[in-house]
């Protein structure tokens, strides 16, 4: 028998180096994202209930306020004079982030100054309303949603 035969050559030990790292990178920035990957996930899915939300004020023919803090947030209805807790719809229900604590600043031409704890924005039926921005902060990420006043929703990462 060869004794060359025996074992691996330099060649294939490092090619099956060079797999299992590519393997193991995969694996760590699968399982675990950076914030980056978490806040564009939160602001995805904000926008996506930010136009169901549009949707809803059309088809109640009433104001729907979405209302955030840096743990949750929650979208109101109007019943009578004051503003409820949508507690009907499963998609527009009160949740928390899934990252916390977020920090939410209104941006735009009548927006908040960000000094407050809460931030509000409303969707109301008929006429097509300012365009606007929400900032979302986790670490040192950043998102912004914006909307065209339209019901046109799309989500920047800058």
């Amino acid at each position: 028998m060869d004794k060359r035969a025996r074992g691996f050559t330099l060649i294939e030990v490092m090619v099956v180096v060079v797999l299992m790292g590519v393997l193991l990178a995969t694996v760590a920035v699968t399982a675990f994202p950076d914030d980056g990957a978490k806040l564009r996930t939160e602001a995805d899915r904000l926008a996506q209930l930010w136009t169901i939300a549009h949707d809803e004020a059309q088809i109640r023919v009433t104001p729907l306020v979405w209302e955030a803090d840096g743990n949750a947030f929650r979208f109101l209805a109007r019943d009578g004079s004051e503003l409820v807790p949508v507690t009907d719809d499963n998609l527009l229900r009160a949740r928390r982030w899934d990252v916390s604590p977020i920090q939410v600043t209104r941006l735009g031409t009548n927006a908040d100054t960000g000094t407050t704890a809460t931030v509000r924005v409303a969707f109301a039926r008929g006429v097509a309303q300012d365009p606007f921005a929400v900032e979302l902060r986790y670490n040192a990420a950043r998102a912004v949603v914006r909307t065209d006043g339209l019901g046109n929703f799309s989500v920047d990462n800058p």
